[in-house]
């Protein structure tokens, strides 16, 4: 049995790779973003909507996103946002896609991955993320990545007809 460090890749994501990624797919699928607060995404969306977004992002000078490939499947993304290159800081935001993948280590590996990179090529000093309380499994992989803990705000998310606290996590890198 291949390790994990052996199979993950982060593939820098661009428009023309939405048609062969599942992304659409992903994004339409409620299991999928309910955890990652984006409310538009609940809303009936055109893809054009989505390339322009994308698009978007290419051109963008803050933010770095990535398909994350398991071998030669796309099982999800991953995006640095909102970087601060004055106090060195970025957002992390993470997604896997492809449920098949999910409570295997996957989203760990990654944040370890996107960890090593921020400090090396961004020279970033530190990443912060967000999740809602009930995502145990990210605020699980974030925990493994040593990231701690900063905030809480109490029922401040509403998912699935429950108000849920809002759980802000950092680390120094």
């Amino acid at each position: 049995m291949k390790k994990i460090e052996e199979k993950i890749y982060l593939k820098p994501f661009k428009s023309s790779d939405i048609k062969n990624s599942n992304y659409l797919k992903w994004l339409r699928d409620y299991d999928v973003i309910k955890f990652l607060y984006r409310q538009e995404l609940f809303l009936k969306f055109k893809n054009k909507d989505i390339y322009e977004y994308v698009k978007k992002i290419e051109k963008s000078k803050i933010d770095y996103f990535y398909l994350i490939k398991l071998n030669k499947e796309y099982i999800g993304t991953v995006k640095i946002g909102h970087i601060d290159w004055y106090a060195r800081t970025g957002d992390l935001g993470i997604m896997i896609g492809n449920k098949n993948y999910w409570n295997k280590g996957y989203a760990t590996k990654v944040i370890q991955l996107v960890c090593k990179f921020s400090k090396k090529k961004l020279n970033l000093r530190k990443l912060i993320a967000g999740s809602p309380s009930i995502n145990k499994g990210m605020i699980k992989a974030f925990k493994k990545n040593q990231f701690i803990i900063e905030g809480n705000r109490k029922k401040q998310l509403l998912i699935s007809k429950k108000y849920v606290d809002h759980i802000f996590l950092g680390k120094f890198i």
